[in-house]
């Protein structure tokens, strides 16, 4: 479920950037989508694994 979820963000942020909806460089983006995947990560950890 974790994974379907982390590859719907990040196309949804890839796709808002392509469109120009989203003004950011590509080393821009590349950090955004970094810190999108460390928060969810944190996230899953904090409530512990599974849930």
């Amino acid at each position: 479920m974790l994974a379907a979820a982390l590859a719907g963000v990040s196309i949804s942020l890839y796709l808002e950037w392509l469109d120009g909806r989203i003004e950011l460089k590509r080393d821009e983006l590349a950090e955004m989508a970094d810190r999108l995947v460390t928060a969810i990560a944190e996230v899953v950890t904090t409530r512990g694994e599974g849930g």
